[in-house]
């Protein structure tokens, strides 16, 4: 059970619906978007959450993965082998009728966009027309770089300086005009109180609004 909100169920609409769920959680390096996403698979229950920063590089699962795709696509730059993996991922899990919540910047549009439609051609070969939700997280460039310069200092996870900035340069918030058709689209603010932001996201998602 969330921590955040412990009256709210895990998913028992999910199950009930029968509909599966993608939801893809866009934001700059420190907005919180790991933390959004936790919680929220907490909440929704049966859920693949996918984000490059919780892959096992070194465990056997992607090392078969990767020596796989280096025999199919030999010239396949190395920098896609983490996206290419939470695809065959993200197909997995809507083959076991799991909901998929992908985090991760997507701060090219285009990218964002061509993942949808990729995972919706593996939907439609299963038969399946999953419900889908983009989210993006706001927040202040300063207030996220002082987060991940606080994560690293203990150890964890996140960009240097430079690819920060790199990441600041290239990032945009999504207008709901430019949306793929039949997506639903969520703004939330990334230095709000996560509880709230969290109840908002499960609110809508469950309760089928914003489409």
């Amino acid at each position: 059970m969330s921590e955040f909100d412990p009256r709210l169920g895990r998913g028992e609409e999910n199950l009930s619906s029968g509909q599966q769920r993608i939801i893809l959680i866009r934001g700059l390096p420190g907005s919180g978007k790991s933390t959004i996403a936790q919680e929220l698979a907490s909440l929704l229950g049966n859920v693949s959450l996918l984000d490059p920063d919780r892959i096992d590089y070194n465990g056997p699962e992607y090392s078969d993965f990767v020596l796989s795709l280096r025999r199919r696509l030999p010239s396949l730059d190395f920098r896609y082998f983490p996206y290419r993996f939470l695809l065959h991922k993200a197909r997995l899990a809507l083959a076991r009728g799991e909901d998929i919540i992908w985090c991760q910047p997507f701060s090219n549009q285009q990218g964002l966009f061509d993942t949808i439609e990729t995972l919706g051609i593996y939907a439609s070969g299963m038969n399946l027309r999953p419900d889908v939700t983009i989210i993006d997280i706001g927040v202040n460039p300063d207030t996220a770089l002082s987060r991940v310069r606080a994560r690293r200092s203990n150890g964890g996870h996140g960009p240097d300086e430079e690819s920060f900035r790199n990441f600041v340069g290239r990032f945009c918030l999504l207008s709901e005009n430019s949306l793929p058709p039949g997506c639903r689209y969520l703004y939330i603010n990334g230095e709000g109180d996560i509880g709230e932001n969290v109840c908002f996201v499960y609110g809508t998602i469950v309760g089928g609004k914003g489409k």
